[in-house]
């Protein structure tokens, strides 16, 4: 190979290397409404601070919180993305139970549901409607 082609073959290696394509979103935006009546009013990509210690552990890459009213009821949603489907899981599986809270995994995804008064046979219709129309159901 003559040594044009090998600095333009390199040339193009670096050029390649330097030039990135915007990247596809970890986690994609909530739904504006649900079925149940329940309306978006908040959405936010507060970053990483503040979380539990046991979360940040597993080196979550992206976080998005969302906040849903329906009547005079309201819920939110934290959603972690998570380096891999097993940390994931393992997340879900440190997760301790709380009072109008629900948790779940969803392939690399680690959510929190929480609803302060909702029965937690509602909040388990929220969370599972939510993860339907949001990320396209159980995974």
């Amino acid at each position: 190979m003559a040594l044009s082609s090998r600095i333009l073959l390199l040339a193009a290696a670096l050029l390649a290397a330097c030039s990135r394509l915007p990247e596809r979103p970890l986690i994609p935006v909530p739904p504006a409404t649900l079925p149940g009546g329940w309306q978006r009013v908040a959405f936010d990509t507060p970053g990483l601070r503040d979380i539990p210690s046991d979360l940040a552990a597993l080196k979550p890459a992206h976080r998005v919180r969302a906040a849903y009213r329906a009547g005079q009821v309201n819920a939110g949603v934290d959603a972690f993305a998570l380096p891999s489907q097993a940390s994931a899981f393992e997340a879900q599986q440190k997760w301790r139970p709380e009072p109008g809270a629900i948790a779940f995994q969803h392939g690399s995804l680690f959510l929190i549901c929480r609803a302060e008064g909702l029965p937690t046979p509602e909040l388990a219709r929220f969370s599972q409607t939510l993860e339907d129309r949001w990320l396209g159901g159980r995974k």
